[in-house]
């Protein structure tokens, strides 16, 4: 089951008004975030290659989804790890995906990759983020635009909640992943890490919030 992310006006890498930006929409299964690019000449840095920090920003947002898939609050990047494997020729399809590691501290770890279609590895990199109040957190919400097909703003509030609980050491049988109750998507699922039914899975694997952030 996958469903979109909301989305804003003016952000540089998915507003939908920002003439510069990228226009990019982002995916979630409850487990990690992922969207397909494209990049175009005017991100372009050597001739015919994508810029190497439109791809920074690329995987800055998709690691920084991550955890706030997971716990129902967003958050900012303090530290990018990139490694840069190979160049991405402008105009090829890629695959930007992101991960929630860590979000048992008080600041945040992710980790994501750049692939193509064929599974080539373009870039990985890894992050450290510094999570946001919930006052913060709902403040974003209020200029982001959920359209039909994402996950809602009570989806989100709700992952908060199961969050606090699980942080409090607290756990009941209702699936913990935002997604429990999401539309599903009525296109083909792109799932360049398989196993979309990781949805509906608890994130064992992942630690919660302790404390509050910034």
């Amino acid at each position: 089951m996958t469903a979109r992310i909301p989305h804003s006006h003016t952000c540089f890498v998915c507003g939908e008004s920002n003439a510069a930006g990228l226009k990019v929409r982002f995916q979630t299964d409850g487990e990690k975030v992922w969207t397909t690019v494209r990049v175009g000449e005017p991100h372009m840095g050597y001739l015919g290659i994508s810029h190497g920090g439109v791809l920074a920003a690329l995987l800055d947002e998709t690691m920084g989804w991550a955890p706030a898939i997971h716990t129902g609050r967003f958050c900012m990047a303090i530290e990018l790890h990139i490694e840069y494997r190979r160049s991405v020729p402008i105009g090829e399809e890629v695959t930007v995906t992101g991960y929630a590691t860590d979000v048992s501290r008080r600041i945040w770890e992710g980790r994501g990759d750049i692939r193509g279609a064929d599974g080539t590895l373009y870039v990985r990199g890894s992050g450290r983020f510094m999570p946001m109040s919930e006052a913060a957190t709902d403040e974003v919400m209020d200029m982001l635009l959920f359209d039909a097909g994402t996950i809602t703003r009570e989806q989100i509030v709700a992952a908060r909640s199961r969050a606090k609980r699980r942080s409090a050491g607290v756990w009941s049988d209702e699936t913990s992943k935002v997604l429990s109750h999401a539309p599903t998507s009525t296109a083909a699922s792109r799932d360049p890490a398989g196993d979309a039914e990781a949805a509906l899975r608890p994130a064992d694997a992942v630690g919660e919030p302790r404390a509050e952030g910034a």
